[in-house]
C-alpha cells in the first residue's frame, strides 16, 4: 500500500510538514517520520511524500500535520 500526503489549495503557499506512519505486525509496532518544507506555485494538489507500507490494511495509522510559514499549526489530519 503507498501512502501519499497531499495538501490542496487555490494558490500559492509555503510553509513546512510532519508526516507520520505507525504501524503494527504480529505484536510490534514501529513508526517513520518524514517531513520538511514545502513551497507551492500553483493551485490545485501537491504531494509532499511517498511512503510505501507492507502490514494489513488494520495495521497502520497516519496523521498529517501541516505549518504555516511562521510555524503556525494549520491543520492535523489523521486516518484511519
Amino acid at each position: 500500500m503507498t501512502l501519499v500526503p497531499t495538501i490542496e489549495s487555490n494558490g500559492r503557499g509555503e510553509g513546512s510538514y510532519q508526516f507520520e506512519i505507525f504501524s503494527n505486525s504480529n505484536g510490534n509496532t514501529s513508526s517513520n517520520v518524514q517531513g520538511g518544507d514545502f513551497q507551492k506555485d500553483d493551485p490545485g494538489r501537491l504531494a509532499l511524500s511517498r511512503s510505501t507500507i507492507s502490514v494489513s490494511p488494520n495495521g497502520w495509522s497516519a496523521r498529517l500535520t501541516v505549518y504555516g510559514p511562521n510555524g503556525e499549526k494549520l491543520c492535523v489530519v489523521s486516518v484511519p
